[in-house]
């Protein structure tokens, strides 16, 4: 995950406290109904699997996890690899030339990063794509 696992609690916890009920993705709301959420994720992070699939299963909140195919197993997308340790952030710069020059295709946006000396930031384990395995 992206973000602490006591900050990641405490959001579920604000949602709890708001009354908001927790659905599952394609739950029919019905008039008079209470205000819901529904929770997400995207791209089967590890961390994902590791801290945050645990914490809804010990609220018996539902979740959806999107999966995207071409990234299973990876150690971490380039986007995390070149996000700023401050905040997280890939620079505009670097992002924008990463989705148009390289069409997002991780080795050229990599071998351009170590070729132009961009600040690589060494893959963390949470950032890592799950495999197939650890999906099922």
């Amino acid at each position: 995950m992206h973000l602490p696992l006591g900050q990641f609690r405490a959001q579920l916890d604000a949602l709890a406290d708001a009354g908001l009920r927790v659905r599952e993705l394609g739950e029919r709301v019905q008039p008079g109904d209470a205000p819901s959420v529904v929770i997400s994720f995207d791209d089967a992070y590890a961390g994902t699997l590791d801290y945050a699939l645990p914490e809804l299963s010990a609220r018996h909140w539902p979740s959806t996890v999107f999966v995207a195919p071409g990234l299973l197993g990876s150690a971490a997308p380039w986007w995390d690899r070149l996000a700023s340790p401050a905040d997280g952030a890939v620079p505009t710069k670097l992002r924008q030339r990463g989705l148009t020059e390289f069409a997002g295709e991780e080795s050229r946006i990599l071998e351009a990063a170590q070729a132009e000396g961009w600040p690589l930031t060494p893959p963390a384990r949470e950032h890592r794509i799950a495999s197939e395995d650890e999906l099922g």
